[in-house]
């Protein structure tokens, strides 16, 4: 078990009924913004999801007191000479949104976010079982899904990734596959049973797409309980795996958050307390970052993402920051989040530069 616990006692470890590895839905279940639930203890999945979903229109929404800060914080980075962040420069968040419930506003251990061409963030509420739709200024758009196994449900989502052509791929974890829809979420595929063989998953954490030189697209999936990262062709063809358990070269324990810059794999390998360079082939690079507290040390990296500079931006879980190293030569850079990030899960930048992370113990998201 890894020594981070968040809930993952509470994934059953059923397996979901195989079917066909593609399946579809032209009609995913929906959730309500007003959906309440028991209290349970913290990270474990609620029970009794709402069961429609409403997609919030603009003029019912009400001002919100974000949205000045988060334009201003455009702005300022705009008018950078270099039109790059200055991370040195951050001393702690522009503002915050979201508290621990099911309701519209809230989260239930926000785990995985990545942002769309639009500047919306994409989240992943975990323990309730959904994914929601805010505006970088905090504003609820939409929330889709509810607790279950059919196509378009979810079962613990852990991470999302945004593809250049506007699709989003969810990693859902405790149904230990992956479900792939459009940006309205009109329509779901889901690839993926629990299992150890090529194109099975036991809770799979992060996903990336990828360029192959000869598979062509693939999604590069961290498969956490494995301890290795999976290459799924999206053309259906079958893929492949590297990495097995261990602290060697290569080797990973409970890797989690995954990007990629340049067609390197830059892999958070939580108990192993690095980020692991490889190809997409499975050719070990590089790693950086070693157990501890000190400047450019790390403490379980949960997940890791770039800027549009190849800078490189880990989510320190065990230290309650952000850690920002240099691309290609991966220094550190700067730090940042301390004292304000409780239980950092993870982190995404948007396209004017503002960092976004989510934090399991304040059921919280931070914009800097």
């Amino acid at each position: 078990m890894p020594t981070t616990s968040h809930r993952r006692d509470s994934i059953p470890q059923s397996t979901p009924s195989p079917g066909s590895t593609f399946t579809s839905s032209a009609t995913p279940p929906m959730m309500s913004s007003s959906a309440s639930s028991a209290e349970t203890p913290a990270r474990v999945p609620r029970q009794g999801s709402a069961s429609d979903q409403t997609t919030l229109p603009r003029n019912t929404l009400s001002p919100s007191p974000s949205a000045a800060a988060a334009a201003a914080a455009a702005a300022e980075i705009a008018e950078s000479p270099t039109k790059q962040r200055d991370y040195t420069q951050i001393h702690k968040a522009r503002y915050s949104f979201g508290s621990e419930g099911s309701g519209r506003d809230q989260f239930d251990s926000p785990w995985g976010l990545a942002t769309n061409k639009a500047g919306d963030l994409i989240i992943c509420d975990s323990c309730n079982h959904r994914i929601k739709i805010h505006g970088v200024d905090g504003q609820c758009k939409q929330t889709v899904g509810v607790e279950g196994r059919k196509c378009g449900e979810f079962y613990a989502p852990d991470a999302v990734h945004v593809t250049d052509d506007e699709r989003v791929i969810i990693a859902d974890t405790g149904n230990h596959r992956l479900q792939i829809t459009d940006q309205n979420f009109s329509e779901f595929s889901t690839i993926g049973i629990r299992g150890i063989e090529i194109g099975e998953f036991h809770e799979p954490i992060g996903v990336v797409l990828v360029n192959h030189s000869v598979l062509g697209p693939c999604f590069a999936v961290a498969d956490n309980y494995n301890h290795r990262i999976q290459v799924v062709p999206c053309s259906g063809e079958t893929g492949y795996a590297f990495g097995t358990e261990g602290s060697g070269e290569g080797q990973f324990q409970y890797p989690s958050g995954i990007t990629v810059y340049h067609n390197r794999l830059l892999i958070a390998d939580e108990n192993n307390h690095c980020i692991q360079v490889m190809t997409v082939d499975g050719e070990y690079i590089t790693s950086f970052g070693s157990q501890g507290s000190a400047f450019g040390q790390l403490c379980q990296p949960h997940d890791v993402t770039t800027d549009a500079y190849g800078n490189v931006l880990v989510v320190d879980h065990g230290n309650g920051r952000v850690m920002v190293y240099a691309t290609e030569t991966y220094t550190p850079l700067a730090e940042f989040g301390k004292g304000e990030l409780d239980k950092p899960m993870g982190v995404c930048v948007t396209s004017e530069g503002l960092v976004a992370v989510s934090c399991d113990g304040s059921h919280k998201i931070f914009v800097f």
